[in-house]
């Protein structure tokens, strides 16, 4: 019989409340009891990955918030082994984006052992600090700066723990204040670079951000594109555009004077002072270049 590996966070997921719904399912599905992996915060889930891996088990389940899945996904790649998500988080970004359920914990289960199949791809961000510092960070979701990675900055983690994603709201309001934008130059797919006084970036591999607002509605974690956003003025592109379609679909993408928006397989960015940046609801820091690029099909992921 089968087995899954459940990789869970110990701070934040109740293992006595989920331990009865998996057991249950394993019998409905005819699967062996599954082996429990806890992760404490800050620990690299890797480890429990290959452990998992090392076990022969046939799928990873993880179960916690972004920083878990993001961290189980990733591990799963080097041993090509299917993972699924039970959200167990805040904003939930990559159970969103895959259509599960965020509140039905049961289905969630289900969904892991019983859902259909696929692979999606994987973004991949280089990066160099202002201090110099040079570092990789994958993610699954969205990276880049500006809305996105000021509004990460300024939720705080212990108000969020209380009131869910609508401690959120506040950081949202105050990150889509007008002010100057950052002096950069940005080249897709090895083009000549152009320059830009920008607002906010958005490199997204799939569209649906923090509290399900449907930013990059064209997007999809299965086409090899990174979706780009470049927002120079946002009470313009709120006016304009705000979280409608764009309409990128066309060579070249759509342009307009507030906002940009296009695909390409390569970011990259030149920054001449620093932008705090973000990827998948995790800040970076102050970076000033960073490339981003997508790994196709990287992650098998277990869906509806």
């Amino acid at each position: 019989m089968p087995r899954a590996a459940i990789v869970f966070h110990s701070g934040r997921v109740r293992r006595e409340r989920l331990e009865p719904i998996v057991a249950a399912r394993e019998v409905a599905e005819g699967w062996e009891p599954s082996l429990w992996l806890p992760m404490v915060k800050g620990e690299a889930s890797k480890i429990q990955v290959d452990a998992a891996a090392h076990a022969g088990v046939d799928l990873v389940i993880a179960a916690g918030g972004d920083g878990t899945v993001r961290g189980v996904a990733t591990a799963t790649r080097s041993h090509d082994l299917p993972f699924a998500v039970v959200p167990i988080g805040t904003a939930n970004l990559l159970a969103r984006n895959l259509g599960l359920p965020l509140t039905d914990t049961e289905e969630a289960v289900r969904i892991a052992f019983a859902g259909s199949s696929t692979r999606i791809d994987l973004g991949v961000l280089d990066y160099r600090l202002d201090d110099g510092t040079e570092a990789t960070r994958e993610y699954l979701v969205m990276a880049g700066f500006g809305i996105d990675a000021d509004m990460v900055a300024g939720t705080d983690a212990r108000l969020k723990r209380k009131i869910g994603w609508v401690a959120y709201v506040g950081p949202i309001v105050w990150a889509m204040r007008p002010r100057r934008g950052v002096p950069l130059a940005i080249s897709t797919d090895g083009s000549a670079p152009v320059e830009h006084r920008l607002h906010s970036v958005f490199l997204g591999n799939c569209g649906i951000i923090t509290a399900g607002i449907r930013l990059l509605p064209d997007a999809s974690m299965t086409d090899g594109l990174l979706d780009v956003l470049t927002i120079s003025n946002v009470a313009g592109w709120v006016q304009r555009r705000g979280l409608r379609g764009y309409g990128v679909n066309r060579p070249g993408g759509a342009r307009r004077r507030q906002f940009s928006y296009t695909t390409a397989r390569t970011v990259e960015l030149a920054l001449e002072r620093p932008a705090q940046f973000q990827a998948d609801g995790d800040s970076i820091g102050p970076v000033i270049w960073a490339r981003a690029t997508l790994e196709p099909r990287a992650i098998h992921v277990k869906i509806p």
